[in-house]
């Protein structure tokens, strides 16, 4: 490499190589052609040229940030162009004021605080210090912490619900609860005046061996991790009657008529249901009534009873249209082995009811216009009952 120059010194490119020795000399030339070369020299580069890190990006808490745990913790990131090691300052100070430096020297992009306030504004600060104590540092950022910690919801009691009556001897009891921090939660459980059980982390509990036709009441006691408390509403129900103290009625029969369209497609459906006492009723919601307990005859026919629906104690018989306006029929319930009998229940169908004339079962329909009109039978003298007419957006129209 050759460089000239009028003065008595030069300062080098920064291309030169790490690690490498140079060796190098002056010629000096007079204005009338003359030179004089100097001696030669030499020296060694160095390592390189240190380059200080990129300033820290801090990433948690965002600024601004709201609502921040007292153990939050800071998070950002960093490099080096030189790909040094690095280590970090942490300063920390309230908003608007001196920041202080709460950790020298830490080694890692994380760093947990353990001196935060309740409902404070905070400023926060990372220097990055390179090996050769090149070092730089991040834009100031804020964040609030949240106030004192927040007791957690009252517990929810789901079952038994209150009130609840013919409740089996063996129940689960069941309640949900949530907590505004997100905090852990436990429970304690009072029934019948007893504690029974406590810090569970169960939103359910099992007991059993209760008594027949007893009235019992319960509730929930909740604790989360730091301590907040609260407690549920007091719940009562009543469990199924002693089955040899029991006189109530084996079943009653319920009518409904009901208008409803699929589509363009208007369907009338006139059924008859039968409330069955506890005692005799299905086993479980979905399961069929026990076939050797009860029979139905409808004017002499026999019928089949539908799965049990929307509650533990109801079978439907759809008996159709085949139903006469005001015609008297007669139900009759028949128990089987160990099962009482109802008595021959006659009834007249409808029961004050409207009787819809137009538009016909099966008919297509549009909504828009749709007139319905229908006939009402006054069975009873004292039968004052109105006609209600419910309409929702594509679904049934009921009358009551």
């Amino acid at each position: 490499m050759e460089f000239s120059t009028d003065d008595k010194s030069l300062r080098l490119p920064d291309t030169l190589d790490a690690e490498t020795r140079y060796v190098w000399s002056v010629l000096a030339v007079g204005s009338h052609g003359k030179s004089s070369q100097s001696s030669a020299w030499q020296f060694e580069t160095g390592a390189g040229y240190n380059n200080p890190p990129h300033a820290p990006y801090l990433t948690y808490p965002v600024n601004g940030s709201s609502t921040i745990p007292l153990d939050v913790v800071l998070a950002w990131t960093c490099t080096d162009p030189d790909g040094d090691g690095l280590t970090y300052d942490i300063w920390l100070g309230l908003q608007g004021g001196t920041l202080e430096l709460v950790r020298e020297g830490h080694d890692g992009t994380e760093y947990q605080s353990d001196s935060l306030d309740y409902n404070t504004w905070y400023d926060w600060q990372v220097v990055a210090n390179d090996a050769v104590s090149k070092s730089a540092p991040s834009d100031i950022k804020t964040f609030w912490t949240r106030g004192e910690n927040v007791a957690p919801d009252l517990a929810q009691i789901v079952y038994p619900p209150d009130n609840a009556v013919e409740i089996p001897l063996d129940v689960v009891l069941q309640w949900s609860c949530s907590d505004p921090d997100g905090d852990a939660l436990v429970y304690d459980v009072t029934f019948g005046g007893n504690k029974i059980a406590e810090n569970i982390p169960d939103t359910f509990l099992s007991v059993q061996g209760l008594d027949y036709g007893t009235e019992y009441t319960w509730y929930v006691d909740v604790t989360d991790n730091k301590g907040g408390y609260s407690s549920s509403n007091y719940s009562a129900f009543t469990t199924i009657v002693d089955p040899g103290d029991h006189h109530g009625v084996f079943a009653e029969l319920v009518l409904h008529s009901t208008l409803s369209w699929n589509g363009e497609s208007i369907h009338r459906s006139d059924y008859v249901s039968a409330r069955f006492d506890s005692l005799y009723a299905p086993d479980g919601p979905i399961n069929a009534l026990r076939p050797e307990a009860v029979s139905v005859d409808i004017q002499g026919g026999p019928l089949e009873w539908l799965e049990s629906w929307s509650a533990y104690y109801y079978s439907n018989i759809y008996i159709g249209n085949f139903l006469g306006l005001g015609g008297d029929y007669t139900f009759t319930i028949t128990g089987g082995d160990g099962v009482p009998s109802l008595v021959t229940d006659p009834i007249i169908f409808p029961e004050c009811g409207p009787y819809f004339t137009s538009p016909e079962s099966g008919a297509y329909v549009t909504l828009e216009g749709l007139e319905l009109v229908w006939s009402h039978y006054d069975t009873y003298p004292d039968c004052d009952r109105p006609v209600t007419i419910r309409i929702q957006d594509m679904g049934p129209i009921v009358w009551t």
